[in-house]
């Protein structure tokens, strides 16, 4: 840490809060309320923590664009549960649950709801189907992890901005779909490898996270038991009970890595032996970890929920998450040529570089913004 960050440090906790940051435009300008992550607005000095998720440089954006726009911004956690400022807000933007509560507050305002993943019932609905299988195979006692608490953003909602594709919107109920406009989110992978080639390993990659059952982590461990042929790199947290519930199908050929920062050497060094992402998700919007993957040249097989819309022309799609799904995705990896391969892995990385950055996802916010009567 440098003595500049370190005293970064010192300042935020002594006098910035990570629940509550404001950025005035003018004495009169008109308020917008933003419920999303402030605490990111209060890092600006450690490009460490920035990069663990995109979401965190996005706010940044998502502040800046508002005030751009002529807003003062009032910006809380979304989990916030104080009471809400008393101000006339003309736009109210963000998650759930502060975007609910600030929804009743302020009925005048113009709320847009900013959905980063599917649509709540078909998450948790994903999770029980999921876990109830993962307990009755393994003769486990799994809880439900990831459920999200049933709310109402979408109806309450006048507008939902939804990163994702048109398959995260097949999620929601037909009768609001028609709020929905998608935006293309960015990717926090900086270090990339420097040449786009054939990995003569062949070797396939997953980024894992919390809630290891919906991810697919169970159905990918077993498929790949089944092929000590091919080798399976998994990199980010797993959850100790299921681990152990699946010991008896980890083989050698799976390899658990933990966590690793996407910037960092030795991630790249994984990356260099692998020519696909596997993910095998029941619900996403379109996963970072799937787009920083490719950024570096992965391939990616990927559920219609983890998968971003054209994925067929860099990719492969399965229909649910299932071990048969993801037989045939890899059946389909080692059916391609040397010279497939190795094209599309170039396609991915030129396409995720030019589609998926911070520059755009702040041209299309701003663009959308621009189109709201206030």
């Amino acid at each position: 840490m440098t003595l500049y960050q370190f005293l970064c440090r010192i300042y935020r906790r002594l006098f910035l809060s990570d629940e509550i940051v404001v950025h005035k435009t003018s004495k009169d300008a008109p308020w917008a309320l933003v419920s999303y992550i402030p605490f990111a607005l209060t890092h600006w000095y450690d490009d460490k923590f920035l990069d663990e998720h995109q979401s965190r440089r996005e706010m940044f954006v998502i502040d800046r664009v508002l005030r751009e726009a002529g807003f003062n911004v009032y910006n809380i956690s979304n989990g916030f549960n104080k009471e809400l400022p008393d101000r006339d807000f003309k736009l109210i933007f963000g998650l759930e649950p502060a975007f609910c509560r600030a929804c009743y507050r302020y009925p005048n305002a113009v709320k847009i709801y900013y959905a980063t993943g599917a649509y709540v019932d078909h998450q948790n609905d994903m999770i029980k189907k999921l876990t109830d299988e993962f307990n009755a195979r393994y003769n486990a006692n799994i809880p439900y992890r990831r459920t999200v608490a049933e709310h109402k953003s979408a109806y309450q909602a006048d507008k939902i901005l939804q990163i994702g594709s048109e398959y995260t919107k097949e999620t929601y109920p037909k009768e609001v779909r028609t709020k929905i406009s998608l935006i293309h989110q960015s990717t926090q992978a900086i270090r990339t490898l420097d040449n786009i080639e054939y990995a003569d390993e062949n070797e396939y990659f997953f980024m894992s996270s919390s809630g290891n059952i919906l991810k697919g982590v169970p159905q990918m461990i077993e498929c790949f038991s089944k092929h000590p042929e091919l080798k399976l790199h998994v990199v980010g947290p797993l959850e100790n009970d299921v681990i152990v519930a699946l010991q008896g199908v980890i083989t050698p050929n799976i390899i658990l890595h933990g966590f690793m920062n996407v910037n960092s050497v030795d991630y790249l060094n994984i990356i260099k032996k692998c020519n696909f992402i596997i993910y095998p998700s029941g619900s996403e919007g379109v996963p970072g970890a799937v787009l920083n993957s490719m950024k570096s040249g992965l391939i990616p097989i990927c559920t219609k929920w983890a998968s971003f819309d054209g994925i067929e022309d860099y990719g492969y799609m399965m229909n649910n998450v299932s071990v048969e799904e993801i037989e045939k995705g890899l059946q389909w990896s080692l059916a391609l040529s040397k010279d497939d391969v190795e094209l599309r892995k170039r396609k991915c990385e030129d396409y995720i570089t030019r589609t998926y950055n911070l520059e755009r996802f702040a041209d299309e916010f701003r663009d959308y913004i621009k189109k709201i009567k206030f």
